[in-house]
């Protein structure tokens, strides 16, 4: 397991803490996928590469360390500003990390359609959020690109498998 995979699992962002009813705060503020699937992550990221994820979390402070040039697509404010209080306090440097608040629906079809060495969509998981996460983000692939999809259990993402949409990916 990558070494900084294994300090962000000892030292989780806690970035899903909500006060209203607009969104259910995770167990201890964190909503995390499997470990594999961020050494995945730390294997075929290196600095400079150009990475987007919608969602946010531990995988976004894992780009952050990578040193990749990092767009992250989340829906709240309040998670960003948790972020970089993490980030901060942990001493990372978080210059390289783009932040564009909102629904990926609305943010994805805005962003200038620049190529991607891997797409991360850990983001909405209701049909059909995962789709346009992929024809927006997953489009911008370089040949050789990677795009992994979390949560593939979900009927929306397994859709996209199910649908043709994607010949090979990697899955968490």
């Amino acid at each position: 397991m990558d070494a900084r995979v294994v300090q962000l699992m000892a030292d989780m962002p806690r970035v899903h803490v909500f006060d209203g009813p607009e969104q259910e705060s995770s167990p201890n503020g964190v909503w995390f996928t499997h470990d594999t699937c961020y050494d995945l992550i730390a294997r075929h990221c290196g600095a400079g590469m150009r990475t987007l994820e919608t969602g946010i979390g531990i995988s976004t402070a894992l780009f952050v360390m990578l040193g990749t040039h990092h767009t992250c697509v989340p829906p709240f404010q309040n998670e960003i500003d948790a972020l970089a209080r993490y980030l901060d306090e942990c001493g990372i440097d978080h210059d390289r990390v783009r932040f564009e608040q909102g629904w990926s629906d609305e943010v994805l079809p805005r962003l200038e359609p620049t190529p991607l060495d891997l797409v991360f969509i850990d983001g909405g998981y209701g049909f059909p959020s995962p789709t346009i996460d992929w024809y927006y983000a997953g489009s911008r692939l370089v040949p050789g690109g990677v795009l992994i999809l979390d949560d593939r259990n979900l009927p929306a993402v397994a859709g996209l498998e199910a649908a043709g949409m994607i010949a090979q990916a990697i899955h968490h």
